[in-house]
């Protein structure tokens, strides 16, 4: 799992965590809410903002574990596959500076509670958190959906603050595991009949405190359907045959800055197919809602932080919020992005994202309260924001797409069919919901492919790759209605936005 980037900025300064959750429709609430019917099939949990650990980052799912129910909150994360539970044994010796979030999880007070695989866990995420523990059979309950008998990651001893549900390919379990065909929480919402495919659709919904993931199918409601979905084939990794698709990781065709009105377009990796075919330009690049920031190859993001200004300091970059926020440069300036095919605007969709929106406050998770440092200059203190823009940190490999440009995309992931969609998302009231399931045997409705193409495989260091598959899926609710068949559950669980200051991460 590749969960976010450290950023530290001075002594007191902390990580940021910003994770997303299942969901449709959700919206800041203050209070709990009670669970909302919506059309059939579906159930809508509005969410509440957690005050406590402060506004503007993570997304997290209300679900809760065992007989009784003890209720958590949990990363949704789509950069790993376990549904790893933190407990008190975990959690109870953190520091006030790094303490867990979202509850936990007391497998003794559980009547329906059992170890399945002692000690086989053993989990390691991408910021450096891990956990250890053992493989377990409980029941968990999503938005009035329960998975029966469904098997969770139960970490007794570990780094990791907050639980976490993957719902990444099936590479989390340890290959103890894989041998038993271990089902992942994906895989259990289809053997239980809640949703007929492995498939799920995330909106985020810009710089709202709101968004959705639907399981099971897309809304029509939350993307331009003029416009359509643009399809890409997940990316293969040829050093790793037996697991072809680990990961939700697509090329990305362009990059481009506008910067204090200096446009510049950024090299990205390229492969000669062969001698009829042209050159593929494509950065691979991870679309993880279990990360916060854009992660770059390092000689994009000097070059581009050369002209933002972000301060390295500690292990990381960011800047003092007030001089930030107030930046004309900043304001004006942009990043964008393109998936597709780079050389026709219509198989291809481009997204950008103000610098400003990637400037965003470091809070106190303890006592909820931006994080201060004395002013340099003066008098008094100021407050530190973090950059959601980073390098490619020495030993990483991936380039990855967290929440700080997700948020400007709506993305259809189809695990069944090794693709993602990209469309653009309408932001603000997206309406009555238009939910159109999607059966595992079939692919996202309406697609009708006007190229074809071998998939892209990320190569080895000499052989050669084939390009992208680049499809548009043009909008027609009514076409679509007629192919899905059977229900569809749109899980709808609480999402609430916060920041997780974690400066013990050791990181």
């Amino acid at each position: 799992m590749y969960k976010t980037i450290p950023l530290i900025l001075s002594l007191f300064l902390c990580s940021v965590f910003v994770d997303a959750t299942y969901q449709i429709n959700f919206s800041k609430h203050r209070y709990p809410s009670r669970l909302a019917a919506r059309d059939a099939g579906t159930l809508n949990l509005p969410a509440r903002l957690n005050d406590v650990i402060a506004t503007g980052g993570s997304y997290f799912a209300n679900i809760s574990i065992g007989n009784p129910p003890q209720n958590l909150q949990v990363v949704l994360d789509s950069g790993s596959s376990d549904l790893l539970i933190v407990t008190p044994d975990m959690c109870n010796d953190r520091s006030s500076d790094n303490p867990c979030v979202g509850g936990q999880f007391d497998p003794s007070l559980s009547r329906s509670y059992s170890v399945k695989y002692p000690n086989a866990l053993r989990a390691l995420y991408g910021d450096g958190q891990n956990a250890t523990g053992d493989y377990s059979i409980d029941d968990v309950s999503l938005a009035g959906a329960t998975l029966k008998n469904a098997l969770i990651s139960v970490g007794s001893r570990g780094t990791l603050a907050n639980s976490i549900m993957g719902i990444g390919p099936d590479i989390g379990v340890t290959k103890y595991l894989r041998s038993r065909r271990a089902p992942t929480t994906l895989d259990a919402l289809v053997s239980n009949n809640i949703t007929k495919s492995k498939l799920f659709s995330v909106w985020f919904n810009g710089n709202d405190e709101s968004g959705s993931i639907l399981f099971g199918g897309i809304d029509e409601s939350k993307f331009d359907t003029k416009m359509g979905l643009v399809t890409l084939d997940m990316v293969q990794d040829a050093q790793a045959p037996q697991v072809p698709y680990f990961s939700y990781t697509v090329p990305v065709s362009g990059m481009s800055s506008s910067i204090a009105g200096r446009n510049v377009t950024y090299a990205l990796p390229s492969s000669t197919l062969n001698s009829s075919t042209p050159t593929v330009h494509g950065l691979p690049m991870l679309m993880d809602t279990g990360s916060s920031a854009i992660t770059l190859p390092p000689d994009i993001f000097n070059a581009i932080n050369s002209q933002v200004g972000a301060v390295y300091a500690f292990g990381g970059y960011g800047f003092y919020c007030s001089q930030a926020w107030h930046n004309k440069t900043l304001q004006e300036s942009t990043f964008s992005w393109t998936l597709g095919d780079s050389r026709n605007g219509t198989q291809s969709i481009t997204y950008s994202v103000n610098f400003v929106d990637l400037i965003v406050p470091l809070y106190n998770p303890t006592t909820g309260k931006p994080r201060m440092v004395p002013n340099p200059q003066g008098d008094g203190e100021l407050s530190l924001c973090t950059f959601l823009m980073s390098p490619i940190l020495p030993g990483g490999v991936d380039a990855i797409m967290g929440d700080a440009g997700l948020r400007r995309m709506y993305v259809v992931y189809d695990q069944d069919n090794h693709q993602l969609s990209f469309g653009k998302p309408i932001l603000g009231g997206a309406g009555i919901s238009r939910d159109i399931p999607v059966p595992s045997n079939s692919s996202i409705p309406q697609i009708k492919p006007n190229i074809t193409s071998v998939p892209y495989t990320l190569p080895n260091p000499s052989p050669s790759a084939s390009p992208p598959r680049s499809t548009v899926i043009p909008g027609n609710s009514s076409e679509a209605a007629d192919q899905g068949n059977g229900p569809m559950f749109a899980l709808m669980i609480s999402m609430f936005v916060t920041f997780v200051c974690a400066f013990a991460l050791g990181i």
